[in-house]
């Protein structure tokens, strides 16, 4: 028997081709549905893909092959014909259709594009229906791996790259975000807890206290004749006597004690859980370790007053800072080089 040019082909059968190859890509590429496009195969079925081991010459090793492709790309896979299928009649019942594809589909969370994918299908006519004899599809440099309908381990392996750059992406936002808080919250000169961070802090200690019913205590420094070091020595050294400072009162404090600027040559201790006789006590030895040393180089050590408060229960922080910064002022005018304890 002779094949059949095209011109020999009645336009009906052309059409019923047409609509056959059009349901393929509907139900293979498009719905993802294993049964409706195995029922559009001849039980004689052969067919190579694109894959290495991807050669079939039974009906049960083409199932295979379409099973894991759905399985391992189970999203919907679009598709784009860049030229009207060829169709072409090789026999009374037999019709050969050529079509160049692109797809374009997500395959393990990644977007993946196919071009220039060709297709032959060999359709045979069997009763009133045309199925798929034989299939021939080939994607031109696109290496898969062994049991592989797409390239999965490169995939797979792309994935964990993103991965790592990710991770290293969102440690250094953390860290750079850990960063400018640690700045927006620090003194700059000192290298203490600035306003901002005791203000936050007070805030919590406050409530904190007043939902455990808990000492809290606030110790108020002040370093004497600040101004005169200035005057005299310059504002270089000033800071300098600033920064000598704060080493010594972070020395001399407990490590669950905040200590910050709370602004000028005044600093502030906030001891969460010591009573106020505690506190007393230890704003003595603050205001010795001060006297005792010569900061910065200077000839005369320096003194300091302090102020020292105890939290009441019902108060407000503003309460509570008014207090100490009276007990304060009366320390500078009784003398200064001494503690006071507020009213």
């Amino acid at each position: 028997m002779s094949p059949i040019t095209p011109t020999n082909a009645t336009a009906t059968e052309t059409k019923a081709i047409e609509q056959a190859f059009q349901r393929y890509l509907d139900v293979y590429f498009t719905q993802r549905d294993l049964a409706a496009t195995l029922a559009l195969l001849s039980p004689a079925i052969t067919g190579f893909g694109t894959g290495r081991d991807e050669t079939a010459m039974t009906f049960a090793m083409v199932s295979q092959l379409y099973r894991r492709d759905i399985e391992q790309a189970p999203n919907p896979i679009a598709y784009h014909l860049r030229h009207p299928p060829h169709i072409q009649f090789l026999f009374p019942n037999r019709g050969l259709v050529n079509a160049e594809l692109d797809l374009h589909t997500m395959v393990l969370d990644q977007a993946v594009s196919f071009y220039h994918l060709r297709l032959s299908l060999v359709f045979i006519r069997q009763d009133s229906d045309w199925l798929i004899e034989h299939m021939h599809l080939s994607l031109p440099t696109q290496v898969h791996g062994e049991d592989e309908a797409y390239p999965l381990k490169e995939l797979e392996a792309r994935n964990q790259v993103l991965e790592r750059l990710v991770n290293k992406k969102t440690q250094e936002l953390q860290q750079a975000l850990s960063e400018i808080a640690r700045i927006a919250t620090t003194d700059p000169l000192t290298g203490l807890s600035n306003r901002l961070r005791i203000d936050e802090y007070l805030d919590a200690a406050i409530q904190r206290a007043q939902d455990a019913a808990y000492s809290l205590s606030l110790i108020l420094l002040d370093l004497d004749h600040f101004k005169h070091i200035n005057d005299t020595y310059g504002h270089l050294q000033g800071d300098r006597v600033l920064i000598e400072l704060s080493a010594l009162l972070s020395a001399t404090i407990r490590p669950t004690d905040l200590l910050g600027r709370w602004g000028g040559e005044e600093f502030i201790v906030i001891c969460p859980g010591m009573t106020l006789d505690a506190a007393v006590e230890r704003a003595e030895q603050l205001c010795a370790a001060v006297r005792a040393q010569a900061l910065a180089g200077l000839e005369q050590p320096q003194t300091a007053s302090l102020g020292v408060a105890s939290y009441r229960v019902g108060e407000s922080l503003d309460d509570l800072i008014a207090r100490v910064d009276a007990a304060l002022y009366r320390a500078k005018l009784d003398g200064r080089n001494r503690v006071v304890q507020a009213l």
